[in-house]
């Protein structure tokens, strides 16, 4: 029981590290506004067809 609140607290204490460094470096300038919409643009309109087989296949 020991060894299990020890992992859970490690486990808590590392997502909240790993949280808080993702915060400061996407808060840190500069930002890139045309790279994040072209990102979106692949990762959302480009992916349409796949979205759209799967689902027809899914039924």
């Amino acid at each position: 029981m020991n060894t299990y609140i020890k992992t859970a607290f490690t486990d808590f204490g590392n997502v909240s590290l790993f949280t808080a460094q993702f915060f400061k470096e996407v808060l840190k300038p500069p930002f890139q506004i045309n790279e994040f919409i072209r990102q979106c643009y692949a990762i959302g309109y480009k992916s349409l067809p796949l979205v759209g087989i799967t689902g027809f296949i899914m039924g």
